[in-house]
């Protein structure tokens, strides 16, 4: 127990911070800030009081951990589980030394791969998610896929110096995918969905107590503001691509973003095969952009918000705002420094003040398909790539399939591919193909 666990009684403890490592007591949250968004990753700060001064930072930085949030009185509170991105050692007062610990799910430990690949063998997209999760040291028990829409399969997707992370976010969006992270296990499970359907049932049920109200500052399950902002969206999605096995085929799709919107939003090359896949590609296009037509902003001091949970507001002055929410986005913030660090002079306790925590959060109404927007970069090739004609064969003969296409194999992907391993078939360019045809 650390030596200031006296000033903050059980019943006053509003965050608890704990690792797999070290003993239960052996930190005490001094203060906390955090953000988490839907398909995401989350990221918390937190300040930690502690009797040691030696920490290994080591054992602690591989060490799973947890925060957890508390109601007033409350024993069982919202835990965050995950890793530590960064732990600082800060300074020392009152025999009490002061670190910084940040914490992040363990998907996070994607982002440290930078890689080039391809995936080949007529795979879907959530399978290919899947592979790259396996192949990068997780399990069924850290992730799980809940999809209700049907994926074509691909002969060959591309990851072209990229993160693990980035590619993960990139096809996601693309797709319409979103994740979330449950923390009801012993460790935190990110969880793919394409549908608001396939999210937890649970709903938590605030109470809508605007600042005026009494005590409605102090209450665990009160927003204290809940603000609609609208725009305008344009009136519709436009795809157009091109397949050269198709080639008379017009794949021209729409889809309606707002019957009274203004404007058109054109794209070409989303990579769609058949009208039915790019009418597919348009409706989601489409969802992400409604989602940003109307989103309500809150502040609250309810414990237990988070994205990708659903809320309930059983009431409001305007009638039309009653009802239930899907949360997108919750920015925490809580301290208990000033009953924490009393009588230890430190400059967490000049920063001290009453007990509290508040939040502020982002969320749409059930009724809207959530579609996250498309935030991460694509990889673009400049210019020509070498590679070298690749076959299964002697290698005697180019080995090409019924259409004239080749194998090749890339000089950025992973080595140690089998032949006619390094790609699909891929058609040769080229400026003649004999008199009269070019």
């Amino acid at each position: 127990m650390t030596s200031i666990d006296k000033n903050l009684p059980l019943a006053n403890r509003r965050f608890s911070f704990t690792s797999n490592k070290f003993a239960d007591n052996a930190f005490a949250v001094v203060n906390m800030t955090g953000v988490e968004m839907l398909s995401t990753t989350f990221r918390f700060e937190v300040i930690l009081a502690c009797d040691a001064d030696d920490i290994d930072f080591k054992k602690i930085l591989t060490s799973l951990v947890t925060l957890t949030i508390f109601a007033p009185g409350a024993t069982q509170g919202a835990a965050y589980k995950g890793m530590l991105q960064q732990f600082d050692q800060l300074q020392k007062a009152g025999g009490v030394v002061f670190y910084r610990a940040v914490l992040v799910p363990r998907v996070a430990r994607l982002a440290r791969y930078r890689t080039s690949d391809v995936y080949l063998d007529s795979q879907t997209v959530p399978q290919i998610l899947v592979a790259l999760l396996e192949s990068s040291g997780f399990s069924a028990l850290d992730y799980e896929v809940k999809t209700r829409a049907i994926y074509r399969t691909r002969d060959l997707v591309c990851q072209y110096q990229e993160t693990n992370l980035d590619f993960v976010n990139r096809w996601t969006e693309k797709e319409g995918l979103y994740y979330y992270f449950d923390h009801s296990g012993e460790v935190e499970k990110m969880v793919f969905v394409d549908d608001n359907t396939l999210l937890p049932g649970s709903i938590l049920s605030v109470n809508y107590r605007p600042v005026d109200t009494q005590s409605s500052i102090s209450s665990y399950d009160a927003v204290q503001n809940f603000v609609c902002r609208q725009r305008p969206l344009p009136k519709q999605v436009i795809l157009q691509d091109f397949n050269y096995m198709l080639a008379k085929v017009p794949l021209v799709q729409a889809s309606t973003v707002d019957l009274l919107g203004e404007g058109d939003v054109m794209l070409y090359g989303e990579n769609f095969l058949t009208p039915d896949e790019g009418k597919r590609y348009a409706d989601i296009r489409a969802q992400e952009l409604v989602c940003g037509g109307t989103v309500f902003v809150g502040d609250a001091t309810a414990v237990g918000l988070r994205s990708g949970y659903f809320m309930h507001i059983p009431w409001h002055y305007r009638d039309s705002y009653k009802g239930d929410y899907l949360v997108t986005r919750v920015n925490h913030a809580g301290s208990q420094a000033g009953m924490l660090l009393s009588g230890i002079q430190s400059p967490y306790a000049a920063q001290g003040g009453e007990t509290s925590y508040t939040c502020t959060f982002e969320a749409i109404p059930r009724a809207i398909q959530f579609r996250s927007e498309r935030r991460t970069p694509r990889p673009h090739v400049g210019g020509t790539v070498s590679a070298v004609i690749d076959a299964s064969g002697d290698g005697q003969y180019a080995e090409i399939d019924s259409l004239g296409r080749y194998k090749v194999q890339m000089p950025f992907v992973k080595p140690g591919r089998p032949a006619g391993k390094g790609s699909a078939y891929i058609r040769m360019a080229t400026p003649y193909s004999g008199s009269g045809h070019g």
